[in-house]
């Protein structure tokens, strides 16, 4: 009686053993199932990668030194129109009283030559309007 004991623990304990390999064995294939999956889906986000995103960073590259080409050239013309700008304030600081008096008298009242000048590039000008 003894020995039947055993031999039906014995049965139970395959039968209990192999319900957990079974188990393990379908746990194992559902982790297999998901690890090829994520390998596709790796795959296709690589392709996606080299076919859309890498060529849009290198675009964006020639963007960005092109830009910072023109910032430079931006920054050198500033500069000198700084420059340019500082000298005419200082010639413009030199004037004396009289020759600025004289500015504004021929700013608002200028001699006959100058006015006539001024007309005549007007006319030529507007031209395009009196067709």
């Amino acid at each position: 009686s003894n020995n039947s004991n055993n031999k039906s623990s014995s049965i139970n304990n395959n039968g209990l053993e192999g319900a957990l390999l079974r188990k393990e064995q379908d746990t194992l294939t559902e982790g297999e199932s998901g690890v090829a999956t994520d390998k596709r889906r790796i795959q296709m986000l690589e392709r996606k990668l080299k076919e859309e995103l890498y060529p849009d960073v290198a675009e964006a590259k020639g963007k960005a030194s092109a830009n910072k080409q023109a910032q430079e050239s931006v920054r050198q013309s500033l500069g000198a129109l700084g420059a340019a700008r500082l000298q005419a304030s200082q010639q413009v600081g030199e004037l004396n009283k009289r020759e600025l008096a004289e500015i504004k008298r021929l700013a608002k009242n200028p001699p006959m030559a100058v006015r006539h000048t001024l007309a005549a590039c007007w006319l030529l000008l507007s031209s395009g309007l009196f067709r």
